[in-house]
């Protein structure tokens, strides 16, 4: 059996605490308006497996709190991560735009 991919799009807030996860997806789609909003040491959008993607479109925005809070993370091959012109990523300290895992190795970028 085949599982789906469905794509998740955000086209309102969504605002969670610390410690604390927005989207969890395959496919996610932050649209025009949207707004992800994480406490500290929270994840964004967590998306895994093979072929899927995280689109941040313009005017979408993501906002992470502070101690290794993480804007995007993913975990599997082949995945595409795009952030488009006009989209915002707010970071905190100590913390990261995007997070990913590759067969035994941890990517990212940092706030600095």
């Amino acid at each position: 059996m085949q599982k789906a991919k469905n794509t998740i799009s955000n086209k309102g807030t969504i605002t969670v605490g610390n410690n604390a996860l927005g989207v969890y997806g395959y496919n996610v789609s932050n649209e025009n308006g949207g707004l992800i909003q994480i406490g500290d040491n929270g994840t964004a959008i967590y998306t895994h497996d093979t072929k899927t993607s995280v689109n941040l479109n313009s005017g979408s925005t993501i906002t992470v709190g502070n101690n290794q809070a993480v804007g995007v993370y993913s975990v599997g091959t082949n995945q595409d991560i795009n952030a488009n012109i006009g989209s915002i990523v707010n970071v905190g300290n100590n913390s990261f735009w995007i997070c990913w895992y590759r067969i035994w190795k941890y990517y990212y970028f940092k706030n600095k």
